[in-house]
């Protein structure tokens, strides 16, 4: 498949050659870049395909045209001014070959490699790629049957939508998501701080306990020691008493057998 220079090389969709519109319909390209590609029948085409219509028109010219106006209704020319130049650029009528379809498959994985998109997950590089893909597809199939192709285009601007509605949510979430991050960073403060918190008193309880069990031993050694010392008072204290009583008695009797001798 031999995609055009210009403008039509950055898509993989299959494009002609792009050509100089005359000056005298630059006015008219401005307005309606659709301008060579009116047509009466384009409506029924587009809105109410007719199972009849291809089969009621009288020649090959014709039936090209019509499919020509189909393709540029679904995938617009190309149109960009250069040096005070209109260009304009159209998707091919020309039908796909087996080459073409293997040409596609190869120059799509060549891009996703190129241009590095993911393998997986939310990729916009993938998803353009795949996109020009498709818009290939829908244009090789329109070229053998225009309402097919009309079919593929609804299943693919419907895809679109989808996918462009769960952007916008995704959108939405993370919108609602970075005002709700401030409250959560407080909150993820508030649980470090309640955490160290915690992991203090765990340790100020563990200390007490330490230093009761301390303090229990020191009344421990204290009742131990004061009741040692109560006994040696007291044994002191009872010795004392007999050493006194003995010392009494003693002296009593030195002082009778004194008097004794006197008499």
């Amino acid at each position: 498949m031999d995609h055009s220079d210009a403008h039509g090389a950055m898509t993989l969709v299959k494009f002609n050659g792009p050509f100089l519109v005359p000056k005298e319909h630059h006015k008219s390209m401005k307005d309606d870049p659709f301008f060579f590609c009116k047509s009466t029948t384009i409506s029924t085409l587009s809105w109410n395909p007719d199972p009849n219509a291809i089969a009621l028109c009288q020649d090959e010219p014709t039936i090209k045209r019509e499919i020509e106006e189909v393709l540029n209704r679904i995938l617009p020319p190309m149109i960009w001014e250069e040096d005070g130049d209109i260009w304009r650029q159209v998707v091919s009528s020309e039908p796909a070959t087996r080459a073409d379809i293997i040409y596609l498959h190869q120059e799509l994985d060549h891009r996703l490699t190129i241009r590095q998109a993911r393998a997986e997950g939310i990729c916009h590089i993938r998803r353009d790629l795949y996109g020009q893909a498709f818009d290939e597809l829908i244009r090789q199939v329109t070229t053998s049957c225009p309402e097919r192709g009309l079919l593929l285009l609804r299943v693919r601007d419907e895809a679109r939508m989808t996918t462009n509605s769960y952007q916008a949510l995704n959108d939405a979430s993370s919108a609602f998501g970075n005002t709700k991050r401030p409250g959560q960073d407080i909150q993820r403060r508030l649980m470090r701080k309640l955490e160290r918190i915690s992991s203090e008193r765990l340790k100020l309880e563990r200390d007490f306990r330490i230093l009761q069990e301390e303090l229990e031993l020191v009344y421990r050694n204290f009742d131990e020691q004061k009741l040692a010392d109560d006994k040696r008072h007291f044994e002191q204290v009872q010795f004392l008493k007999r050493a006194n009583q003995l010392l009494r008695q003693k002296f009593e009797g030195l002082v009778k057998t004194k008097i004794d001798s006197v008499e």
